[in-house]
Parts: structure tokens; sequence; C-alpha cells
């Protein structure tokens, strides 16, 4: 309901501040970032192309990695459901390179999953607009929930320096790109109204 969408959109302010400096209490630090594999368009350039795989595993702190934990448990639940987990795989790891790439236009050291869950998104959006005659109400407000989230992320990155919105932008739009492959339901889906 209503509080609980409150309660989610202030948790980015009510977190109680850091005792230690944000490159010494977590990995936002570009150099820390780069060492553990992250996105480095130089290195990348200078055929490090492993970044381009390994900065969808990497996260900078906890909150990072519990928010993209979460969001990809809900979303790859419904996705491996619908599709299968190999095409589950398929449009997270495809997606998720096509995110590298896309930030690789700028010169910010990256990580986490979030393009990769971005692009999964798209295909699953997709998929229910493709579909959307042959949709439960369910299904339907399942989309409604995730283009919210999606909105969410974007403006939240366009108020925080480390949020790679190219990133976020190249998965959105690679996914749809493997409708594809998700366009027929995994082998022995049922749909239980």
């Amino acid at each position: 309901g209503p509080p609980c969408l409150v309660a989610f959109l202030a948790l980015p302010w009510l977190r109680p501040p850091r005792i230690l400096a944000p490159e010494v209490a977590s990995l936002k630090g570009g150099r820390s970032l780069i060492a553990i594999g992250g996105k480095d368009t130089p290195s990348i350039l200078a055929g490090e192309y492993w970044r381009l795989i390994s900065m969808m595993f990497l996260h900078s702190d906890l909150d990072h990695l519990i928010g993209n934990s979460v969001i990809i448990y809900v979303l790859g639940s419904t996705f491996e459901h619908a599709f299968g987990p190999q095409r589950m795989f398929a449009v997270y790891t495809a997606s998720g390179v096509a995110a590298a790439l896309a930030s690789c236009l700028q010169n910010q050291v990256s990580v986490g999953a979030s393009g990769a869950i971005f692009g999964v998104m798209g295909a699953l959006g997709a998929s229910l607009y493709k579909n959307r005659h042959r949709l439960f109400f369910h299904d339907a407000r399942l989309g409604v929930v995730f283009f919210g989230w999606a909105v969410y992320i974007l403006i939240q990155g366009f108020l925080s320096p480390y949020v790679d919105n190219l990133a976020h932008s190249g998965g959105l739009l690679a996914g749809p790109r493997d409708l594809p492959a998700v366009d027929q339901p995994a082998p022995g889906f049922q749909r239980v109204p």
C-alpha cells in the first residue's frame, strides 16, 4: 500500500551517515573498483575485455548488493517462471554486456548488475506489452510495478554521481532486442488464473 511505497522511496535518505569516508567504507573509490575488475574504459580499450562481464557481478557496497539482489530475485523469479532459466541467463548476460558497452561511452568507473537487470526488465516488459491482450490483471500490474521501479532508479541516477545511467539505458534498450528469445513460454509453463 501507500505506506510501503513512502518507506521505500524514503530509504535512500534515511540511512545513517558513514563514519568513514566513502572510499574507505565501501568500494566507491575508482582505484578500488578498477583493482577488483570494475568497468574501466581505458582498460577495456587496452584489451581487458573480461571487464565487460566482471562488472555485472561486482558491487560498490552492501546497499548496492542488497538492492540489486532484491530486484533480481523478484524480477528474475518472474522471468524464469515464464521463460525458463536458460533464457534468463542469456538475456541477463547479453543485456549486461550491452550495458557495459554503453557505459564505455564515458570514462566513469562502474560496477553493478543493474544494467543487466534493466535488460531483463526490458525484455519482460516488451513481452508483457506484446501479449497484453492475453494477460490476467495480475500480470498487467507487474508491468506497472517494474516500469515504476525503472523510472525511480533512473531519476535516482540523475541525483547521484555514482550511478551509471548509460549502463542502465544500454541494458534497458538491449533487453527488448532479445524479445524473440523470450517470446515463447518455458517448456511446461502453465498459466494459473
